[in-house]
């Protein structure tokens, strides 16, 4: 099945029934990869070296392993979730020098 990439939107895929019920079946990546949009209020990850700011290329790489494993974001057992894990493991990979996510939800 294709997907669809959707330019100049909130980061996010189609992953969950209710997802593909909201897209009318489409299957989504949706990409703002617009660095100079000053109307998104910066987001942060948690991780060892303190918060980080979200950079195009993990969330970009985030929002590419949704589609391609279709897991979700939260596990019950892991505080990371498994995208978030294969994530960390494809920027290191990559030679990404930001330091890796150690938790899906970031605490201020």
């Amino acid at each position: 099945q294709r997907w669809l990439l959707g330019a100049g939107e909130n980061f996010g895929t189609t992953v969950t029934d209710e997802d593909l019920e909201s897209s009318e079946g489409r299957k989504v990546i949706a990409l703002n990869l617009d660095d100079t949009d000053d109307d998104s209020i910066p987001e942060y990850y948690e991780s060892n070296d303190g918060p980080q700011k979200f950079d195009t290329t993990r969330s970009f790489i985030h929002e590419v392993v949704h589609a391609l494993t279709h897991l979700q974001d939260k596990e019950d057992s892991n505080p990371r979730g498994p995208v978030v894990e294969y994530t960390n493991i494809i920027l290191k990979e990559m030679g990404h020098a930001a330091p890796p996510r150690i938790a899906y939800e970031f605490s201020n």
